[in-house]
Order: C-alpha cells, then structure tokens, then sequence
C-alpha cells in the first residue's frame, strides 16, 4: 500500500496514519479494518493530495500573502481575509491528476454498493484534531447527501473550511501557521435512516443515575447534534417531573418557556443575534438568545452570562457547550428571538427551562451563585476508583482539573480511541493527583 498516495481506502488505515488523514479518517479505518465494526465503506482525501493542491496552483504563497495583511485583533480584518482567501480557493480548478483519481474512487465505491450512484457524507478531518495543546475537532465543515455532480466541489469547500474566522484566529491563538495544519477529506457511503438519536446513560442537566434521556427527530443525527431541530425526548425508568414555581416568581412573569439543559440562573440583558455574521457586536455579561448554536457561536457563548435557542434538545450543541462553560442555557423555547426583546433585563433559569421578566434580587443571586459554586473536593479521600471528567474543550481543561481534582478525561471520541492489549480504553489521563 502507498501510504503517500492521493486516495486510501478506510480499510487499510490506522490510528498511526493520523499525519496523512487526520483523526475522523484514521479512526474510520480502525474500528471496521482492526475491530471489524461494521462501517460504511468509504476512503480518505490524504493530506498530502490538498499539499499537491496547495503546491500546483501556487494557492499556498498567495494564502500567506493574504493572511500576512490581516490584524486579528480586528474582527473586519479577520472576516475580510477569510471571505478573499475563501473565494480565490473556491475559483481555483482542482489539477487532473487528483480529480481523476478521486473521480475514479468514487466510481468504485458505487460499484461495491452494486449501484450507478451512491450519496456520501463528505466530512472534514484535519490532521491537527486533538493535539495535547489544541483541538482541530469540529471547526472544519461536513456535507451531507452529495452525489457525483457536487463531490469536487464539496471536496473544495471541506479544504478552504480551515480558513473561516474561527479556524484563522484558534490557530492565531495556538501560535500555528497556516502550514503547521493539513486536511484530509473523508467520503463515505450515506446511510438513510428513518429515524436518528443520542442516548445519555445518565440524565445530563441532573445526572440522576435512574434515568437514561434519549433526543431523537425523523432522518438524519445530524439535525439533532447541530440543534436544528426540537428532538423528541424520551426518559427511560422515571416519568417527567412537573415543574414547581417557586414563592420568588410567580406564573404572570414567565415570558418563554423551553427545556432546561445547563443548570444554574442568570440575570441580565437580553441581546438577540440571528446571523453569525453580527456576532462581534455580543457583549460580555448578556444573555445570547438565537436560532441555534454551531461552533461557530462559541467565542459569544464564552462570554455570556447565559444562552437561549429557539430550537435544540439536551444533546444538541448549545446544551453540551453551555453545559461545559458552566452557563445556564435553555434550548427549544421556539419563540424566544421574537418574544424577548434586546436590551430587556430576564432572568434565565437553566434547570426548570423559563425565563422570567426581570432580575434575581441580590439577595437571591448571592444565593444562586453559591449554590453553582464547585465543591471542594481536593481533601476527600483519594479512591481507589479513578474519576474522569467528560470535556471537549481544552481551554477549559485547568479550570475544570482544578475543581473537581479528577484523575482525567473520559470521552468517548472515535479521536481518543486506544487499543491497549486486548482491551479498548476510553479514557485519557490529562491531570494525575499528586
């Protein structure tokens, strides 16, 4: 096999080939290559194929040239070298030699399916994904549903989705140079299911152990994870509590209700953003009310004292983030763009899903800010079981050490994936008790 190549199939790939086809990729090849997981077939876009791109249409000096212009700090700076270097990427034509050969593996993917035609899912798979220092996870596009007419094109835009405004400015922040970081392209035979879901074997807002919570909608997983959809949401061994007003708010101050998923209440000034594009304009300290949250939202959702969506369930984006930054967040209220006006004061109550006219009394959010304070837990006695933390930004990953003295992270990423023995292990010791 030629590990150097253009084109290399999920199958003879390995978590080791993680340089040339980055984290998606190469562990698509060790769950149905090494374990035998049954997996849609599919094959990687090697790294190098886009440095062959880079190198033969003279894009990567032309790129530098560009980025070397930009003020970062200046977020019109940003946009506009990301929006030119975007649009001179897409204008180029892919040289023949890489679009005959993805061209040609295409057309043996749908042989193997035994049809003419086949959709795939084209995703991204940067080879810099989960770095000690750095995680590449997620801020580079996936596209669903993409037949023959629109693979090169798709193959383009998962390339130039290294340089949207977010991507430029973490790897500004993490000190890499446009080069330091290649991408890989994953296509992969698209399965059509009737009905899609996420399963949490503990409730996530409570993390009550006699319950398992399930989001599921009609199609594909994407539109549940990405929050564009309201799931439906089953609960396994207990029925739904009914929610209790507490003597402090009474039922005429309600404005919105939605499903509480990052626990925890804030007050402050409502601030609606429709269009990522405004996003520069949020403010530190107001509440973020919108359609939905991407990755692309984050850098507002960092600074804000809380987030509301109008769609999303427990396991959307928007919960998950809010849920690690430590902000109430209420998702799936359907009106709240429309029935929360900019610059009204609310209070937001991530457990119970409401939004209430109106501040916390001071007395009232003295109490609501020690009852979110993290329990010291560093003179408890040391257990012989280890506790690892679920955590999927690493900015963070000090702070939430520092808190919780757990002994590591256990996320079950197909990123962090080992194979020790004959064993696998979930779980990656970040921070050891001294």
């Amino acid at each position: 096999m030629n590990k150097h190549g253009l084109i290399l199939w999920f199958r003879d790939l390995g978590k080791e080939d993680i340089p040339l086809v980055g984290g998606k990729c190469a562990n698509l090849g060790e769950v149905s290559g090494k374990l035998g997981i049954p997996v849609p077939d599919g094959f990687a876009i090697t790294a190098y194929a886009y440095k062959v791109f880079l190198d033969k249409t003279g894009a990567d000096r032309k790129i530098e040239s560009l980025l070397s212009q930009m003020d970062e700090s200046d977020m019109e700076s940003l946009e506009g070298t990301s929006k030119k270097i975007r649009a001179y990427i897409e204008g180029l034509s892919m040289p023949p030699e890489i679009e005959k050969i993805i061209s040609g593996a295409y057309e043996r993917l749908c042989e193997s399916a035994g049809k003419k035609e086949i959709p795939v899912a084209v995703r991204s798979s940067a080879t810099g994904e989960d770095l000690p220092g750095a995680s590449f996870a997620g801020l580079q596009d996936t596209f669903l549903n993409i037949t023959r007419k629109n693979l090169l094109s798709s193959i383009k835009k998962c390339w130039i989705s290294l340089f949207t405004p977010r991507v430029i400015a973490y790897r500004k922040e993490k000190g890499f140079s446009h080069s330091d970081i290649l991408i890989s392209v994953a296509v992969q035979q698209l399965l059509f299911s009737k009905a899609s879901g996420v399963m949490f074997t503990l409730e996530p807002v409570s993390g009550a152990k006699d319950r398992v919570a399930i989001n599921a909608s009609r199609g594909l997983g994407e539109a549940i994870v990405s929050g564009q959809v309201t799931p439906e949401t089953v609960h396994g061994a207990v029925k739904e509590i009914q929610v209790k007003e507490t003597k402090e708010f009474m039922e005429r101050d309600i404005l919105v209700k939605g499903i509480g998923v990052s626990p925890g209440r804030a007050s402050g000034k409502v601030r609606v953003i429709l269009n990522i594009k405004d996003i520069s304009t949020f403010q530190k300290g107001d509440i973020l009310v919108t359609e939905m949250t991407t990755p692309d939202w984050v850098p507002a959702m960092k600074i804000a004292i809380a987030v509301v969506t109008n769609l999303g369930g427990k396991t959307c984006h928007a919960a998950i983030v809010s849920r690690e930054f430590g902000v109430p967040c209420i998702v799936g209220t359907e009106t709240a763009t429309k029935t929360l006006k900019d610059g009204t004061v609310v209070t937001v109550d991530g457990q119970r899903g409401l939004i209430f006219k109106g501040a916390i009394e001071e007395t009232k959010a003295a109490e609501a800010v020690i009852s979110r304070a993290p329990t010291d837990i560093s003179a408890q006695i040391v257990t012989a079981t280890k506790v690892y933390v679920n955590l999927s930004i690493p900015e963070i990953a000090q702070k939430v050490a520092s808190e919780t003295n757990a002994d590591g992270v256990g996320l079950l990423r197909a990123e962090h994936l080992t194979q020790p023995h004959d064993r696998l292990s979930w779980r990656i010791p970040i921070y050891k008790r001294g």
